[in-house]
């Protein structure tokens, strides 16, 4: 318990009153039962003895006691059991008692789908004939709504009426938000040629010309498509 500002020492009434009163003063201007107030405390101009805080501090007078005052607008809260993280519905992220972890896997991985020959098509009456052993790369990653599909088809198979555009499926039954365009690689009629290959907003398939707009050339086992593309995913 704080001691005494000073002794009492008087020894008639008058001087008794005197130190009283400076005693009373020390006590209780500025002080609280002789203890000093502090920095962070204060007696008010109403007499009432106060905590001091900033506006700024994250602190607020809620219902006559201290309280937190979060930032509800920059995605935090409180309540009775303390400050958390407000979570998105369908963010990606959720919390358990470890802390905070993604719902959905960034795996960054790379797949390759089951073999399908209609995964390659061609417009028009042109036939584009693609065999399992002519696949040499045909893969994809999804990242978030991002995806790139690789594709190496070798020693294919143009037939029918000759045309422009032979198709890819976009893997994974996905569909493309925007239209892009990226060079490739051919052979066409025995001769390397420099592509195009294209997604269309909403589209389903890579498809993939010659960047000088001919037809493609009938051949058997001679003909080469080999690119990368990315693009948004809906």
């Amino acid at each position: 318990m704080p001691s005494s500002p000073f002794p009492v020492t008087a020894t008639d009434p008058n001087e008794m009153l005197q130190q009283m009163q400076s005693l009373m003063d020390d006590l209780y201007q500025n002080r609280l039962g002789g203890a000093n107030v502090g920095d962070v405390f204060q007696i008010g101009a109403d007499d009432v003895f106060q905590l001091r805080y900033l506006a700024i501090g994250g602190l607020q007078k809620l219902a006559g006691a201290l309280a937190i005052l979060p930032n509800t607008l920059k995605g935090v809260d409180c309540d009775r059991n303390g400050i958390f993280i407000k979570l998105k519905s369908a963010g990606g992220l959720s919390v358990d008692s470890n802390g905070l972890y993604l719902t959905t896997a960034v795996s960054g991985a790379w797949s390759t789908p089951d073999f399908s020959a209609g995964n390659f098509t061609a417009n028009g009456s042109m036939t584009w004939t693609v065999e399992a052993g002519d696949v040499t790369t045909y893969a994809y990653v999804i990242i978030g709504k991002t995806m790139t599909v690789s594709f190496a088809i070798d020693t294919s198979t143009i037939g029918g009426t000759v045309n422009t555009t032979l198709y890819i499926a976009i893997p994974n039954a996905e569909t493309a938000k925007k239209t892009v365009y990226v060079p490739c690689l051919l052979t066409d009629n025995e001769l390397p040629v420099t592509g195009r290959a294209c997604v269309t907003a909403s589209g389903t398939t890579i498809a993939i010309t010659r960047l000088d707009g001919a037809n493609y050339t009938a051949k058997t086992n001679l003909v080469n498509a080999r690119g990368q593309i990315t693009f948004e995913i809906n």
